[in-house]
């Protein structure tokens, strides 16, 4: 199996085909009737707000004022799988996730929140190191959120909890990275049954059953 399984190679070649032309144009200066004409030639269509809320991954998902759920949730759902099946290239996926966040993520706020999460991305030197700094990432963000926002606390989980995944937990309730990072692998791998994407053939699963 391919080290990385997604996205195709064919997608690939899109997606790099659309770097080169946005190369072209400042952030700024890019209006949305040229973006959307780059992003039609690329074959790549916009989700509408339905096909959020169709979005099984995106739960739990409160009304529309919460902001909870939906595009949000299905950003995170799709940077835990480009780590989760980046293999070895994993850092150089952490490293994507930041810069596509810091220029074309539509919340400057949250941007620059996400800024905070910096020095630990860049010493990201392993597909484990790439995926725990993400998922402490957003760990840290629903935490943050929870406390600041009523009106979203009641619709936020943080991830995993302990009847989740038991494994994740030492006696004192302090994440298990190692096993923190096998639960990843099992949730977003698209190689899930066997760990190929990653190379973790026989390992067992973070809930300590074989994978």
């Amino acid at each position: 199996m391919s080290e990385v399984a997604l996205p195709t190679e064919r997608l690939r070649e899109k997606a790099s085909e659309l770097h080169t032309a946005l190369n072209f144009f400042e952030k700024d200066a890019l209006k949305r009737g040229r973006l959307e004409a780059m992003l039609a030639k690329a074959e790549i269509v916009e989700p509408t707000e339905a096909d959020w809320s169709r979005c099984a991954a995106c739960r739990p998902r409160g009304p529309p004022s919460s902001g909870t759920g939906g595009y949000p949730a299905a950003l995170w759902v799709l940077f835990h799988t480009l780590l989760a099946n980046a293999g070895s290239q994993g850092p150089r996926a952490a490293a994507a996730v930041r810069d596509w966040v810091r220029f074309f993520f539509g919340c400057d706020e949250c941007a620059r929140h996400f800024e905070a999460y910096e020095v630990k991305g860049d010493a990201a030197a392993t597909a484990k190191d790439a995926s725990i700094w993400l998922w402490r990432a957003h760990d840290d963000v629903t935490a943050r959120l929870t406390r600041e926002d009523p009106m979203m606390a009641p619709h936020l989980r943080r991830w995993p909890s302990h009847d989740q995944c038991p494994a994740c937990f030492g006696s004192d309730g302090t994440p298990d990275e190692d096993a923190v990072f096998l639960l990843l692998q099992e949730a977003y791998c698209a190689g899930a049954d066997t760990f190929a994407c990653a190379a973790f053939q026989g390992v067992g699963s973070a809930s300590g059953k074989e994978a």
